[in-house]
């Protein structure tokens, strides 16, 4: 693992097309740039012995990467814990410091290829144990033309840097048995155009 500062990660984000997403206030997203991206967004497993599968499945169908960064909403990896954190919490603060992440740390984690079920268990604790959107984290591989976004609303978003990969991506997870949502997953989320669409 690298750990990345903040100013570090965003400048060379930038360089690649990808910026924190400025209409909204912060906690901001991570976006691509150029206008022709396309996303879509698939429901976390509801059983929990699915969703190592789930992400692995999700990070073999971006284009071959040797290193991918995690990047956190809040760029914090940590949070302070008292007699009222609740109990979700502190198992994710423990999850974050066996995988060894300084406790003062902000910024963005590179893992290598090789640290592959590393960076599944912090995406897996990330699932499963976030909460708000302090908690979403962003995945860009080292080439930076996807963009895998952890959601705390039980969901991921897929973003490519154009519409044929991402229709690329949605056969690839089908093929695994993770197919595209037929509804949103509440009643707070905008339903995008090609739901609207039934693509």
């Amino acid at each position: 693992m690298e750990f990345i500062n903040e100013q570090r990660f965003l400048q060379w984000a930038a360089q690649r097309g990808i910026e924190l997403d400025i209409r909204y206030e912060p906690p901001q997203c991570l976006v691509f740039t150029s206008g022709r991206a396309s996303a879509r967004f698939w429901c976390t497993p509801e059983k929990p012995s699915a969703i190592p599968f789930f992400i692995a499945s999700i990070l073999k169908a971006m284009d071959p990467w040797e290193e991918a960064r995690v990047w956190k909403r809040v760029p914090s990896w940590w949070f302070g814990l008292d007699e009222d954190s609740h109990e979700a919490e502190h198992v994710l603060a423990n999850i974050v410091r066996a995988i060894g992440i300084p406790e003062e740390f902000r910024g963005a984690i590179a893992f290598a290829q090789s640290e592959f079920y590393a960076l599944t268990t912090l995406l897996f604790a990330q699932m499963c144990l976030g909460w708000s959107v302090n908690d979403d984290v962003f995945v860009v591989p080292n080439h930076a033309r996807q963009i895998f976004h952890v959601e705390h609303h039980d969901i991921v978003h897929v973003s490519c840097s154009d519409e044929a990969r991402i229709e690329r991506f949605v056969a690839d997870l089908a093929q695994e048995g993770f197919r595209l949502p037929d509804r949103p997953p509440d009643e707070t989320f905008k339903v995008p155009n090609w739901m609207s669409k039934g693509s």
